[in-house]
């Protein structure tokens, strides 16, 4: 497997777990965040640190890499009662779980559109993981599923505009997990299990081997494909 991928996030709970499954199929991972990884660097395997919400400095690390496919799976989360809620709240959610997937995603997607010789061909994706909670809201993570839900829109744009230069990109929705984001509400709140269709976390192997199945699939784009215990059909 020649085919390079880059995931932002790489050392989070859900990160790991995708880049484990992307290297167990002879990929390689090029692994984006802000703090170390469980994983090993070796041939197939680099971890860098990279501040996503300092632009200038993140796209100019960026622009040093050669990538096959983009996995967005970094965001940021602060609980919030609504009504407490302020202008400055939304600041570095935007900046995070917005503008950084954006800068990423644009210099893909010119930097792929410059090298295409010839579209059929072209094999790249994109896969955005966004949350269950953009599609029920909560009343305490507004800035999270907000700007989460507004990445979605860009992917559908990616998704109408460049898919026939070889260019598909995805979203998949996971619920919670027993992993990163998810591991610190799943202790506070147990219970939430309980209002799922199927009562247990989502499944984070689940979600990689999603973006295995995207990678591969030539004629998928433009799909939110969920992985969340059937929450999402539950709210």
């Amino acid at each position: 497997m020649n085919e390079t991928v880059l995931v932002t996030g790489g050392n989070g709970g859900l990160g790991t777990v995708i880049c484990s499954s992307l290297l167990d199929k002879g990929y390689k991972v090029i692994s984006i965040g802000q703090t170390g990884t469980k994983l090993k660097p070796n041939d197939n395997f680099i971890h860098l640190d990279i501040n996503l919400t300092n632009f200038e400095n993140s796209l100019s690390e960026i622009s040093k890499l050669s990538f096959d496919h983009l996995v967005l799976a970094h965001a940021m989360l602060d609980s919030k009662d609504f009504l407490n809620l302020t202008l400055e709240d939304f600041i570095v959610p935007i900046k995070t779980n917005f503008l950084s997937n954006f800068v990423i995603t644009q210099y893909a997607v010119k930097k792929w559109l410059s090298e295409s010789k010839d579209k059929v061909k072209s094999n790249h994706t994109i896969t955005y993981i966004s949350t269950v909670a953009t599609k029920g809201g909560t009343q305490t993570e507004v800035p999270y599923h907000t700007t989460k839900r507004a990445f979605e829109g860009v992917m559908l744009t990616c998704a109408r505009e460049y898919s026939d230069d070889g260019i598909r990109s995805n979203v998949i929705t996971p619920g919670i997990m027993d992993v990163g984001l998810g591991k610190n509400i799943l202790k506070q709140r147990p219970d939430i299990l309980d209002r799922l269709p199927i009562s247990s976390p989502s499944d984070p192997k689940e979600v990689a081997d999603l973006i295995l199945y995207l990678i591969n699939a030539k004629h998928v784009t433009g799909q939110n494909l969920h992985v969340n215990s059937g929450r999402y059909f539950s709210i």
